[in-house]
C-alpha cells in the first residue's frame, strides 16, 4: 500500500479473506485469519511497542478467547468481548502474583489473588482500577 502498510495472503472479491500477514509502517503485525478485510478467526497481533495477542478475533477486535503479553509484565489469558477482557481469565505478573476470576471489562474485575512471593491469597474486587474489597482467605 502507498502508506507503507503490506498484505501478503488470501483475497477473494478485492478484499482480505482467509489467511494472510498484515504488516503495519509502524511495525505492527497481524498473522491469522481475515474476513471481509478484517481480522476474523484465529491471528496472532505483536504491536511495534512488544505487546502481543493470540486468539480470536472477531471483526478486527479481539473477542473469544486468547492470551495477551502487555508491555508491563502482565500476561491475561481468557475472554475477550470487543477488544477488552471480559469473562473469566488468568492474569498474572511472572514471580509476583496471579490473578484467576472474572472480568467485567478492562479495569474491573473479581476473584482470587495469590502473592506468589509469600503465598498469601486474598478475595478482592476492583470497579475502575479501585479496590473496593480486599479479604484475606486461609
Amino acid at each position: 500500500y502507498m502508506d507503507g502498510t503490506k498484505y501478503v495472503g488470501e483475497w477473494k472479491d478485492g478484499k482480505r479473506q482467509g489467511r494472510g500477514t498484515y504488516t503495519w509502517f509502524s511495525g505492527e503485525q497481524y498473522v491469522g485469519e481475515f474476513k471481509d478485510n478484517k481480522k476474523h478467526g484465529q491471528g496472532a497481533n505483536t504491536w511495534a511497542d512488544g505487546e502481543k495477542y493470540v486468539g480470536e478475533y472477531k471483526d478486527d477486535k479481539r473477542h473469544g478467547n486468547g492470551k495477551a503479553w502487555f508491555v508491563d509484565g502482565i500476561i491475561y489469558e481468557g475472554e475477550w468481548k470487543n477488544d477488552i477482557r471480559d469473562g473469566k481469565g488468568t492474569a498474572s505478573r511472572q514471580g509476583e502474583w496471579i490473578f484467576e476470576g472474572t472480568f467485567t471489562n478492562d479495569t474491573s474485575y473479581s476473584g482470587i489473588i495469590k502473592n506468589l512471593i509469600d503465598g498469601k491469597r486474598f478475595k478482592v474486587k476492583v470497579i475502575d482500577g479501585a479496590v473496593t474489597e480486599k479479604l484475606p482467605l486461609e
